[in-house]
């Protein structure tokens, strides 16, 4: 084989690593921690916030949408990981906070492909990060796939 690899392989290398990565992260999250990629990365977040936040605040924190980050908060929820709480300032409004047993299991879990992905986005150049956030958006459309607000990594909807 030689050297000069077309665009398309390479691409398509690059996305199979891609999804190979988070697959096996996922399964490592699962098998260690009981909970999803998704929900450990949301513990992260909120692990890393010295005050409890809103839905929309941790949406921000985990870069991914309101919607996706509430489910992700419910399954949390549910197990006694993060809690809600009205907020001081308006009852109407719910706020996040991690749990000591949600923080122990942030501390203890292992690392995960989403983080690194994560942080390699931040290492980019806003040029970059634009460059790559449309040709994303375009192959999406190109192949036909929605790129209305997606969950996070490895979480169901």
């Amino acid at each position: 084989m030689g050297t000069n690899i077309s665009a398309e392989t390479r691409a398509l290398n690059a996305l199979r690593h891609f999804v190979r990565a988070l697959a096996g992260s996922s399964r490592n999250v699962v098998s260690n921690t009981g909970i999803s990629g998704a929900q450990l990365f949301v513990l992260r977040a909120l692990a890393g916030h010295p005050n409890p936040v809103s839905v929309n605040k941790l949406a921000e924190l985990t870069l991914t949408h309101q919607s996706t980050v509430s489910g992700v908060v419910a399954r949390l929820v549910d197990r006694h990981l993060v809690k809600r709480t009205p907020a001081t300032d308006d009852a109407r409004r719910m706020e996040i906070s991690i749990t000591a047993r949600g923080a122990r299991l942030a501390a203890e879990a292992p690392a995960t492909a989403q983080s690194q992905i994560v942080r390699g986005i931040a290492t980019l150049t806003p040029e970059h990060r634009a460059a790559l956030a449309d040709t994303l958006e375009a192959w999406l459309v190109a192949s036909g796939l929605s790129t209305d607000a997606a969950p996070m990594f490895h979480e169901r909807e």
